[in-house]
């Protein structure tokens, strides 16, 4: 053996764990790492503004909802709507009326035509049925 002068110890006389906190060491940053940074931010911030945006088109939904309920109750008490409907119904009963009128002007002056001027009609009668029409003339 030789005898050195020099104590050789595997105690290590120093701490392994270093000195500094853990959050204020500096670790090295990677490009992926400040990418999935950058990337999570602009999620979040995606995220918020259109929640945000999703809040304020159901508000104006709401809004437009109302509206329309609003103008359709005004318009359906309106003075005009009770005007037209009358105007229809008046309009329904003189088209029934039209197309159940018969002409019989015609007839007259068919009969004024082919008539005798010494004939004298004492009575004149027409009558009109689903089936057909019936002039009687005395």
């Amino acid at each position: 053996m030789t005898n050195d002068s020099t104590k050789i110890s595997f105690i290590p006389k120093n701490s392994l764990i270093g000195q500094d906190p853990f959050l204020s060491r500096r670790r090295p940053r990677s490009a992926l790492g400040v990418l999935a940074i950058i990337f999570f931010f602009v999620s979040v911030g995606a995220y918020v503004g259109l929640y945000a945006y999703q809040i304020n088109l159901e508000g104006q939904i709401k809004k437009r909802t109302a509206d329309i309920t609003r103008i359709n109750n005004e318009f359906k008490n309106s003075k005009v709507i009770a005007q037209a409907k009358i105007f229809q119904a008046r309009t329904r009963i003189g088209k029934e009326v039209l197309e159940d009128h018969i002409m019989i002007s015609p007839l007259f002056k068919f009969i004024g035509e082919n008539t005798l001027q010494s004939v004298l009609l004492e009575s004149f009668s027409f009558k009109h049925t689903d089936d057909g029409s019936r002039i009687l003339l005395k």
